[in-house]
């Protein structure tokens, strides 16, 4: 059959330059007949998968070209975990654990070209040894089984934030402007690299995060306050990241009769938050009937499903819009960085630097840094103007010894007067640069 088309081939070629057409550049060979049929290599071949190493089928001659994997597909051990017998593994529980049985989690899945079509058939190298992928290939992890082998999960720190959500966004935001660059961030893989080799991050639902930390999932986690109390997770606070604000209050339909919490006593009250509306309203010693809701909360009592509802408001807008009005504020709430009990012993350093980032960041907000030109006379009342954080830094000009330049770090909302007096002042050539992370 291959002669047969490379015939047809060859008359098509002859008859178009019979005609006066003439074809340069012929090829016909793909990586198979490269290797199977020299002769068939004309002036021009389409080399394909030897490229990479590897030969197109066990039925070419391989004899004739040595080939050598040029790539190999590589990934850390993300968690390692002994099972019992008769556990299943992935997707369907298709593959049970035949007896104690020590499984490792790769983070890689069909989504990075791991094909599903390799569950059950594939095998990995852990330690020069073959060991078997076991269960189904999932979009962004595999399990493989390690009896036998001494591995451990590799010392990457784990960083739970949100997937979405209204604090998901400047969340990511302040962790790119630390300089930990997220790849392919948009897309918001389940896990995902960093510009940090030691640090990836897991994105994950907002409400689920506190328990992946203290579980041990994760060794970080950014969420809200809100989120960690009403989980109760158990884990430390590392860092206020002074975003996200919001109020945890309960609100009734601006024309109810209630006035305040004692009011509800026997009524009922819509909420996403069941966990720390039960420990306020028995701090409180008010019974009421919490009806959990999944989002919408603010249409309960139009439904006529609740005569109150417990809410997040982070401006007021929604609780007005729906003619909703607050008789309690229950708790206020910023995004927090969270840390596993024992991740700071296992990764001090690291930790560290990740909180000195996210802290200069935070410390940035609202600031700028001001450069001006200032002549020696003027100096005194340009100082007198300047509300810098511990005084301006004043430096000579070489080219003019009556000039000193003036730099100051000055918060944002003090610049639109601020400018005009140091003009007045005598200040000159100012500038005003932004700043992205400054550290104390």
């Amino acid at each position: 059959y291959t002669m047969t088309q490379v015939s047809k081939y060859n008359w098509v070629v002859d008859q178009l330059e019979k005609a006066g057409v003439q074809i340069p550049i012929k090829h016909v060979s793909n990586s198979a007949a490269i290797i199977d049929m020299p002769e068939l290599n004309y002036n021009m071949v389409r080399a394909g998968i030897m490229l990479y190493g590897l030969y197109p089928s066990d039925d070419v001659k391989k004899q004739n070209v040595d080939l050598r994997e040029a790539m190999s597909l590589k990934a850390q051990l993300s968690h390692v975990k002994e099972l019992d017998a008769n556990m299943g593994i992935s997707y369907g529980l298709k593959y049970k654990t035949p007896g104690m049985t020590k499984i490792g989690t790769l983070p890689i899945g069909y989504a990075d070209g791991f094909t599903r079509m390799y569950s059950f058939k594939a095998h990995g190298l852990i330690n020069g040894e073959k060991k078997p992928i076991v269960g189904r290939i999932c979009m962004d992890q595999c399990m493989i089984e390690l009896n036998g082998i001494d591995a451990k999960s590799g010392d990457v720190i784990r960083l739970a934030i949100p997937n979405k959500g209204r604090i998901a966004d400047p969340i990511i935001e302040t962790i790119e402007k630390s300089g930990l660059k997220i790849k392919n961030g948009v897309q918001r893989k389940l896990i995902s690299k960093t510009s940090d080799p030691e640090i990836e991050v897991l994105f994950a639902r907002p409400i689920d995060i506190p328990e992946f930390v203290a579980d041990g999932a994760a060794d970080l986690g950014i969420t809200g306050k809100d989120m960690i109390m009403e989980r109760g997770s158990d884990v430390e606070e590392l860092l206020d990241l002074q975003s996200g604000n919001a109020n945890l209050v309960l609100a009734v339909p601006s024309d109810s009769p209630i006035k305040g919490p004692g009011d509800l006593d026997g009524l009922r009250v819509a909420t996403e938050f069941p966990g720390i509306s039960a420990k306020y309203f028995e701090a409180a010693g008010i019974k009421v009937t919490l009806v959990p809701v999944g989002g919408a909360c603010e249409a309960a009592p139009y439904l006529g499903i609740a005569d109150a509802i417990i809410d997040l408001s982070s401006s007021g807008v929604t609780l007005a819009t729906n003619n909703l009005s607050v008789v309690d504020e229950i708790l206020r709430s910023t995004t927090v960085l969270i840390a596993n009990k024992g991740a700071k012993d296992r990764h001090p350093e690291k930790i560290a630097e990740l909180c000195l980032a996210l802290e200069s960041v935070i410390s940035a907000r609202g600031q700028c840094y001001l450069m001006m030109n200032v002549t020696r006379a003027s100096l005194e009342e340009v100082k007198r103007e300047l509300p810098g954080l511990s005084g301006p830094t004043v430096m000579d000009v070489s080219s003019d010894d009556n000039m000193v330049a003036v730099h100051a770090v000055v918060r944002e909302d003090h610049l639109y007067s601020l400018v005009g007096k140091l003009k007045k002042a005598g200040a000159r050539d100012i500038l005003v640069v932004p700043i992205e992370r400054m550290i104390r």
